[in-house]
């Protein structure tokens, strides 16, 4: 179960990128543009996650594959973020 919560902000961002896409090779001129409203959603779904994850402390998962620290958590931020 640790293993799932520290690497969901990459899963939740690839999902949102898939419904980015998704939604934007299927739009047909509507007044309401449904990208903005999934990629805000999918952006805010990653911060929390990521605050989450700093929560939950560094680890290696996947039997030793990937290592979640604070740095790569910290360098999560602000990519998520734009800032």
């Amino acid at each position: 179960m640790k293993d799932f919560l520290l690497i969901m902000p990459e899963v939740i961002l690839v999902v949102t990128l898939a419904f980015v896409v998704v939604s934007e090779i299927t739009y047909s001129g509507e007044q309401l543009r449904l990208v903005t409203l999934i990629s805000l959603f999918g952006l805010a779904g990653v911060f929390l996650q990521t605050l989450i994850a700093y929560e939950v402390g560094a680890d290696q998962i996947f039997n030793g594959t990937l290592s979640i620290d604070g740095f790569s958590l910290f360098f999560l931020l602000p990519i998520v973020t734009g800032k």
